[in-house]
C-alpha cells in the first residue's frame, strides 16, 4: 500500500513538472523591440542615480525649501526634462540579479516625479497656476514613460508617480482659464493615447518569469497560484485606477472650461463634446462612459 502511495506521489510530481515545462513552452515570449536611440529611459536612470536624498512631501514643504531642492537637484531636474522630450522604454535583463538592483533603481525614479512635482508647487506659490498645472501633467508624462515597455513592477512605480501629478491638477484646475484647459486636455490626451495596455504588460512579465525562473518557477506558480493571481490582480487594479484618473481630470479640465466660458457648470456630456471635449471618455472596466459628479 505504502509502495502504491508513493508511486501516486512520484506520477503526481512529474506530473506537475511536465505542466511547468509545458507551461513555460507555451508562454508567448513577445518578439524582441528595438530600443529608441536616443533613450529617454537612459535618462531617466542617470537622474535617479543622482539622487543623494529622497525628496520628501512637496505639499508639506515651505517655499525656501521648495527653491533649495529644486536648486541642489538642478542636474537631475535637467536630466528628466531632455528624457521627457525623447521616446522612452524600459531596458530589462533576464536575471534574479536585475530585478533586484532594479528595485533599487525605481525606488529613486519615483523620488524624481516628487522633484518634478516641487517645479510645480513653487509655480502655484508663485500665482502661475497654469505653468502649475503643465508641470503637473509632466509628472504624469514621466510616470507614463518611466514605465514605458517594462514589467509589472515598472508599471506599478510609473502609477505611483502618475498618481502625484494626478493629485496636483485635482488641486489646482479650478484656477485655470478656458484656454489654459484646451492646452492641458490635449497634452493628457497623448498620454492617454500612448499608455501600453495592460495585457501587454502582463505578457512581458510573463515571459520574463519564465526566462527568469524556468520549470522552478513554473512549479511555483502552480502549487501556489494565488501569489500570481493577487500580484496581478492588484496590479490591473492599479492600471485601472490611473486610467480613471487621467480620464476623470479630462472631464474636471473640460467642465472648468465650460464654467469660465458661461458662469455656469456643465448639465452633462453633451455641454462638452465636442467643442471642450472631442469624445466621451470610456470606461475601460466597464465599457461605457466614465462615471462624473457633474454637481
Amino acid at each position: 500500500m505504502k509502495k502504491k502511495i508513493a508511486g501516486v506521489a512520484v506520477v503526481g510530481i512529474v506530473a506537475l513538472i511536465l505542466a511547468a515545462v509545458i507551461g513555460r513552452l507555451a508562454t508567448k515570449t513577445p518578439a524582441p523591440v528595438a530600443l529608441p536611440v536616443p533613450n529617454g529611459y537612459d535618462d531617466f536612470m542617470a537622474a535617479a542615480r543622482m539622487i543623494e536624498k529622497p525628496p520628501g512631501k512637496v505639499e508639506s514643504m515651505t517655499r525656501f525649501e521648495l527653491e533649495e531642492m529644486v536648486k541642489g537637484e538642478a542636474e537631475p531636474l535637467k536630466l528628466i526634462h531632455a528624457g521627457l522630450l525623447k521616446s522612452c522604454r524600459v531596458t530589462t535583463t533576464n536575471s534574479m540579479e536585475y530585478i533586484e538592483a532594479h528595485h533599487r533603481e525605481l525606488s529613486s525614479a519615483v523620488a524624481l516625479a516628487r522633484l518634478l512635482a516641487a517645479e510645480a508647487r513653487l509655480a502655484e506659490m508663485n500665482s502661475l497656476p497654469a505653468e502649475a498645472a503643465a508641470a503637473y501633467v509632466n509628472v504624469i508624462r514621466y510616470g507614463q514613460q518611466l514605465s514605458h515597455g517594462g514589467v509589472m513592477i515598472d508599471r506599478l512605480s510609473g502609477i505611483a508617480c502618475e498618481k502625484i501629478g494626478v493629485g496636483g491638477l485635482f488641486g489646482i484646475h479650478q484656477k485655470l482659464g478656458s484656454a489654459d484647459c484646451a492646452r492641458l486636455i490635449k497634452m493628457l490626451e497623448e498620454i492617454d493615447g500612448a499608455a501600453e495596455s495592460p495585457k501587454a504588460t502582463l505578457d512581458r512579465e510573463h515571459a520574463w518569469s519564465a526566462a527568469v525562473g524556468g520549470w522552478q518557477g513554473g512549479m511555483i506558480r502552480l502549487i501556489k497560484p494565488n501569489l500570481t493571481a493577487a500580484a496581478e490582480a492588484k496590479y490591473l487594479k492599479g492600471d485601472q485606477d490611473a486610467e480613471l484618473q487621467r480620464r476623470r481630470i479630462m472631464i474636471d479640465l473640460a467642465a472648468r472650461a465650460y464654467e469660465a466660458d458661461h458662469q455656469k457648470r456643465p448639465a452633462g456630456f453633451s455641454d462638452l463634446v465636442p467643442r471642450y471635449l472631442p469624445k466621451i471618455p470610456n470606461d475601460s472596466t466597464t465599457g461605457a462612459a466614465v462615471t462624473y459628479a457633474w454637481h
